[in-house]
C-alpha cells in the first residue's frame, strides 16, 4: 500500500466489521518517516489506531477533526517487525497492544477506549490499515488477520 495523502488522514485501506467483538493483528514492518496503523475508520473526521514507526508505539484518535494522541511507548532499537492489534468489544470498547516477534502482549493503554464517537447510523465502521507521513511511503504489512468472537 503507497501513502498518497499527507492530511492527518493519510491513506486508508479497510474492510467493513461483520460483528462487533473481535480481535484483529497485523505484521507490519517499520518504515522510515511513516506512521502505519492497524485502525478502526468511522469516517475522515473520527477514527481510533495503534501505528508503529521506527523507535515507537504511537496510541491515536481523531475525534470530530481533530487529531491527538493518547499515548505513546518507545520500541527496542532496531526492532524489525511489531504484530499491533485491536480487540473490539460489542464494537464500542477497544483495547489496543502490541508484541514483537519473541515478545510477550503489551497493552498500550490501561484501559478500553471508548468509540462511541465513530459514526454508525448510516455506514458501519470499518477496520484496515491507515498509513500516514510526510511524502509518499510504501507500507509493509507481512500479514493481517481477524479473529470473531463468537458470542
Amino acid at each position: 500500500m503507497v501513502n498518497n495523502d499527507t492530511s492527518q488522514v493519510g491513506t486508508f485501506l479497510g474492510l467493513v466489521v461483520k460483528k462487533g467483538s473481535y480481535t484483529l493483528s497485523a505484521d507490519i514492518v517499520p518504515q522510515a518517516s511513516l506512521l502505519q496503523s492497524l485502525c478502526v475508520y468511522g469516517d475522515a473526521q473520527n477514527q481510533v489506531g495503534i501505528g508503529i514507526r521506527p523507535g515507537e508505539i504511537e496510541l491515536w484518535q481523531i475525534k470530530a477533526g481533530t487529531r491527538q494522541v493518547l499515548k505513546t511507548q518507545l520500541l527496542p532499537v532496531g526492532t524489525p517487525s511489531v504484530t499491533l492489534q485491536v480487540r473490539s468489544q460489542k464494537g464500542q470498547f477497544y483495547e489496543f497492544g502490541w508484541r514483537t516477534e519473541t515478545g510477550d502482549y503489551q497493552p498500550i493503554a490501561d484501559e478500553p477506549l471508548n468509540g462511541s464517537f465513530l459514526p454508525r447510523w448510516d455506514r458501519a465502521p470499518r477496520f484496515g490499515i491507515g498509513l500516514n507521513g510526510k511524502g509518499q511511503g510504501r507500507s509493509r504489512v507481512r500479514a493481517l488477520t481477524i479473529h470473531y468472537d463468537e458470542s
